[in-house]
């Protein structure tokens, strides 16, 4: 007899931590569904990310970030990993603390 098949718990894959920690910081970012605010900075903020222009064009300048695309979710999620895998979570500072207490450290090593 043939060993019995695995139980489908185990030939799930568990979720990428990375991913978690981005959808957790990306929920907390915008909460309400704002695509743009005025930060108290007195800069407005764009997307799902809520990224200032400056740091948009500075951080997502290699991935073809322009001003006119700071609103694409999918650029914004891939610059935000980015920045996150170079340790830059401090760029969300609030919901950056926030996801940390909730799910610990970003995960930095692959």
């Amino acid at each position: 007899m043939v060993g019995s098949p695995l139980p489908f718990s185990e030939l799930v894959a568990p979720p990428d931590p990375k991913e978690v920690w981005l959808d957790a910081l990306q929920k907390c970012e915008n909460e309400n569904h704002v695509k743009k605010i005025l930060d108290t900075n007195n800069k407005y903020s764009y997307g799902d990310f809520m990224f200032q222009m400056d740091t948009w064009l500075s951080y997502g300048k290699e991935f073809g970030a322009t001003r006119a695309n700071i609103a694409d979710k999918n650029l914004q999620r891939i610059v935000a990993r980015d920045m996150l895998n170079n340790g830059l979570w401090r760029h969300w500072f609030t919901c950056g603390k926030i996801v940390q207490k909730s799910l610990g450290a970003y995960p930095y090593l692959e």
